[in-house]
């Protein structure tokens, strides 16, 4: 707008300074001077004009880093905001199967604590990191389901299925620990109740496949999971995570990163 403003100013000084002859009815212009006009101005207006877009260029380009900046961190708080409800979960899951151990078998917990210290302290390695290989979080998912088989001893199967290309890509960190929380957290296991769960690849996804044997009222505390798995791996990628959930399996599809 300032710039058209001060384009008109100068038109219309040159306008104002034609010298205007009049013959009878005839008005004719005096081209020499005009164009001396345009001449003298013009360097003025036109330097007006660039230090003029100059000026506000530099202030959009301030004002966009400005909120990019303020963007950015703001992105930075929520991430970690949802890293943090992560631990605190992990342990009071962990914290309540030891505690039901102690009471049905003080050796088997005495096993569990153990086996417990030794993954939660990968688990704080691991959580540190925003983006893992996905054969790390492979292996941190398999000694962990390793430490729920010695708690649910044939109530729980599991097989893991991944190719190696896909081992070399990479996923969020502890992402696959979550899941794994909901499977146990959601359904009963027992001799009687049995669960298994299957990891696999499927091209850019790693895929969780379990059978279902639904714990009452846990629909609510599933859906506040999933939501925090959902919102992690939007940071960090567009492709959606996929759900399927039948009435006998329900199958979670995590993306995986080409690079980090």
């Amino acid at each position: 707008m300032v710039s058209i403003s001060i384009l008109v100013f100068w038109i219309i000084i040159s306008v104002n300074n034609f010298r205007i002859v009049k013959s009878g009815f005839n008005i004719t212009f005096d081209g020499v001077f005009l164009i001396s006009s345009i001449l003298l101005y013009a360097p003025f207006f036109i330097y007006v004009l660039i230090v003029t877009h100059l000026y506000f260029i530099q202030l959009l380009n301030k004002q966009e880093k400005t909120f990019l900046t303020q963007q950015s961190l703001e992105s930075q708080l929520n991430y970690q905001q949802l890293k943090n409800q992560i631990s605190p979960h992990f342990l009071f899951n962990n914290i309540n199967v030891l505690t039901s151990l102690i009471e049905e078998n003080p050796k088997k917990a005495v096993l569990f604590s153990e086996n417990l210290s030794h993954i939660y302290r990968y688990f704080l390695e691991q959580e540190k990191q925003d983006v893992v290989l996905v054969k790390n979080e492979i292996e941190f998912a398999k000694s962990y389901l390793e430490l729920l088989k010695d708690r649910f001893e044939s109530g729980l199967n599991f097989i893991i299925s991944v190719d190696e290309k896909s081992k070399e890509k990479y996923i969020v960190s502890t992402i696959l620990q979550q899941v794994l929380e909901n499977v146990v957290k959601h359904n009963e296991i027992s001799s009687n109740t049995i669960v298994s769960v299957k990891i696999s690849s499927e091209e850019n996804y790693l895929v969780i496949k379990n059978n279902k044997n639904l714990k009452q009222n846990t629909t609510s505390e599933s859906k506040k999971g999933i939501e925090n798995i959902k919102q992690r791996i939007a940071f960090f990628t567009d492709k959606k995570v996929i759900i399927e959930d039948t009435a006998t399996h329900y199958i979670i599809k995590l993306p995986t990163l080409e690079t980090v």
